[in-house]
């Protein structure tokens, strides 16, 4: 399972932003649910410039394959192949849950819901979500509890609420790292650079009073508690490789890269003390061509 959040984000702009997280829990393999940092897994894929899939559900390794081999089609073969393809599954087992969230940003931005092998128009909602109904309602409930300015962007609330949820460990079917996508009427549909610093998990809120009318918060950590922290860095790809993204802790120089052209096989792991490092060997080895984050410059 999983939470993948599609949203139009601004009318306006037709800009439609997506999030995820990258855990992948399996009941019977220790090796992806306890160690989401070191295995983390696609759910978004880019078929182009306007269109994305994201998936939450069983087997994500052959459900983003069958998405990945849809480049190419029209948005209408797209939505009925995913359907068909829950179909077959289902006929298979009952038990297996799959389902898919796909969106296109032109000529107009459009949403869809594909579960249960039925098609689900949600444009009009402006919001299309699937994965664990939990972990949704946990989503929706930090909207409120956002430091971001009541007049900020929709697509700054929807990551802010997705970074939050996937640090908190909270909801244990999600975690790893976050995933975002989004475009508009005149950018095409590319993953973005989202720096995410995770803090220490245990923490203690003390509240102090120096003078009458000020309030202080401040945060310690209490003892015996664990004081690891780190910062994320995501790396999207550029043409010609712009559905590859790279996740890097600089702490330990190492970087899980999903590649464009198979998107559902396990992450390469890359080594460099600095970006540079990883956006060098991800071209070099693997022919997966990264954009340096702004930030990084």
């Amino acid at each position: 399972m999983t939470l993948v959040v599609a949203g139009i984000t601004d009318v306006d702009e037709a800009q439609i932003s997506i999030v995820a997280d990258t855990k992948i829990t399996n009941s019977n393999d220790d090796r992806f649910t306890d160690r989401a940092y070191e295995n983390p897994g696609q759910k978004i894929v880019l078929l182009d410039d306007d269109t994305v899939i994201g998936f939450a559900g069983d087997t994500p390794e052959t459900a983003i394959k069958r998405a990945a081999k849809l480049r190419g089609r029209s948005i209408e073969e797209v939505l009925e192949d995913l359907a068909a393809y829950i179909r077959e599954t289902n006929e298979i087992s009952s038990l297996i849950s799959k389902s898919f969230v796909v969106a296109t940003r032109i000529p107009k931005p459009r949403l869809w819901k594909i579960a249960n092998g039925s098609i689900e128009d949600r444009t009009h909602i402006r919001r299309s979500w699937v994965g664990d109904r939990d972990a949704y309602r946990y989503f929706q409930g930090l909207r409120p509890l956002l430091p971001s300015p009541p007049e900020a962007p929709e697509e700054v609330t929807l990551t802010f609420s997705m970074m939050t949820l996937v640090a908190s460990n909270d909801i244990p079917t999600v975690g790893g790292y976050m995933s975002r996508v989004s475009g508009n009427k005149n950018q095409p549909f590319r993953f973005h650079s989202d720096p995410i610093f995770v803090a220490p998990w245990l923490t203690e809120i003390s509240v102090y009073r120096p003078e009458p009318g000020i309030v202080e918060l401040r945060e310690n950590l209490p003892p015996g508690g664990d004081p690891t922290e780190h910062v994320c860095i995501n790396i999207p790809g550029q043409p010609p490789t712009v559905g590859a993204l790279a996740h890097y802790i600089p702490e330990i120089g190492t970087a899980w890269l999903h590649t464009h052209d198979e998107p559902w096989l396990d992450a390469v792991k890359l080594r460099g003390r600095t970006v540079d490092q990883v956006i060098a060997e991800a071209a070099e080895r693997y022919g997966q061509y990264l954009m340096k984050p702004h930030f990084c410059r």
